[in-house]
């Protein structure tokens, strides 16, 4: 581009475009190039430093409030995003460090982790001033628990004045978790009644452990929700949900139920675009379907799903020796055809006619990993493997004309070319069932 000396040229000179283009390729860069970019000079560090910072969190909690003048203002600089973590007592509202911390920083919290009681009448108060202490609040994860040595279950909840005039009115996420709290605790109930106008334009639902009750307020009463994840959570009757504005469905559960899964898929079939199943347990795929071996999900036809994807754990049992096969402890089987009878073998054209991507990713492991052990690096691409050949990369399939995003594991020392004779027979795998994949990312690079 030739620079000219006339000052009024509405396009200058790509030298003088520079500076603002650097600030805005780092939106693009995945936190490992961001790193590698405070290395090149002032101004790429200043530009990438932004944006990490953009990305980072600053966890508070009452015990470091005192000290949180020296945390958020380390190197002069604040994360966007402060997480505001195990918050058990209402009263600490009107402490003068809360009060000073909120009046000055309350503005930059995004997320925010409280505990209530049930019964407790001052939750609609507390709940009233994290509103106003955190304005730009997107994501609550609440801890719901019964008061000390009390027993709820038969007592009538108490009736109770309306709330305040107060929302939420940015949160989109919101947690419930609720492990001491008994399914169908009136009380519980009455709590969700009144907690669900504060959260006018939530997007995604979180139930731990407990879900039934939590789902069924949810989905009837908040109609902006389109997005939920069920971890461990109990479904007594899963047909009485109404799933018809759900687009996004992520499910993880001890495998003892795993007939939940399949009914809700039944039921959002013709909703759903996102899927993604946690599979906790990686297995010798020779076991029959028991406990301890691969469990069969049955997909309906799902007319609207773009996205797949599965999280797998990134542990083994001990007792599976190195480099032995191994397989998400989970198996797919699709209805099709005039029976609508269970197979292997998929049909895109008919299954998902217009799936785009296949993910799979990397389960964070938070459990106890008493008796097992870290997958090699051999295992990891055994295990998506094993799963791809089993279900996407069927031999029997058709071909997945629609699909043309994976993001997977890589063959070993491949680094996504065929270097290997197993990766290349891998890669003409997927070349001949998605002949119109356009970008294939390596699990665990970005």
């Amino acid at each position: 581009m030739a620079r000219t000396n006339d000052y009024r040229d509405n396009n200058p000179h790509l030298a003088v475009l520079l500076p603002e283009i650097v600030q805005r390729i780092p939106t693009f860069l995945p936190t490992s190039v961001l790193l590698t970019c405070t290395q090149i000079n002032s101004t790429w560090e200043a530009a990438a430093r932004k944006r990490l910072l953009f990305q980072s969190w600053l966890t508070v909690d009452p015990e470091n409030i005192t000290d949180y003048t020296n945390v958020v203002t380390a190197r002069g600089s604040c994360p966007r995003n402060i997480g505001f973590f195990r918050v058990k007592n209402p009263a600490i509202c009107s402490q003068p460090a809360w009060l000073s911390f909120t009046s000055e920083h309350g503005h930059k919290i995004k997320l925010l982790q409280i505990n209530l009681t049930l019964r407790n009448p001052t939750w609609p108060q507390y709940l009233s001033n994290l509103a106003t202490s955190f304005p730009n609040l997107t994501s609550l994860k609440l801890f719901i628990s019964l008061p000390n040595n009390s027993d709820l279950t038969n007592s009538p909840p108490q009736s109770n004045p309306p709330l305040d005039n107060f929302t939420f009115p940015k949160l989109k996420h919101l947690e419930f978790t609720s492990y001491s709290v008994p399914e169908g605790c009136p009380h519980l109930h009455a709590m969700i009644t009144r907690m669900i106008p504060l959260f006018p334009n939530l997007r995604a639902l979180s139930c731990i452990e407990r879900g039934q009750s939590v789902l069924e307020h949810f989905l009837t009463f908040a109609p902006t929700l389109t997005s939920i994840l069920l971890k461990n959570a109990k479904l007594r009757n899963p047909l009485r949900l109404n799933l018809t504005n759900l687009t996004r469905l992520e499910f993880s559960q001890c495998w003892s139920r795993p007939s939940d899964l399949p009914k809700l898929l039944r039921i959002g079939s013709g909703t759903l675009v996102h899927v993604k199943i946690y599979v906790s347990e990686n297995v010798d795929p020779s076991h029959r379907f028991d406990r301890f071996g691969r469990h069969p999900v049955i997909f309906p036809i799902m007319e609207r799903l773009t996205i797949f994807e599965l999280a797998q754990s990134p542990r083994v049992d001990s007792s599976l020796l190195e480099n032995s096969p191994v397989a998400p402890g989970i198996q797919l089987k699709f209805k099709q055809g005039e029976n609508n009878d269970p197979e292997k073998r998929l049909d895109y054209a008919v299954q998902f006619p217009v799936l785009e991507k296949i993910k799979i990713s990397k389960m964070e492991n938070n459990s106890s990993n008493y008796g097992q052990r870290g997958l090699t690096e051999q295992e990891y691409f055994a295990t998506g493997k094993a799963f791809l050949y089993d279900s996407f990369l069927y031999n029997g399939n058709s071909q997945g004309l629609t699909v043309t995003k994976l993001d997977i594991p890589f063959p070993p020392g491949s680094c996504g070319c065929l270097e290997t004779e197993e990766a290349s027979i891998f890669w003409d795998r997927v070349i001949a069932m998605f002949p119109n994949v356009e970008r294939c990312h390596a699990m665990g690079t970005r």
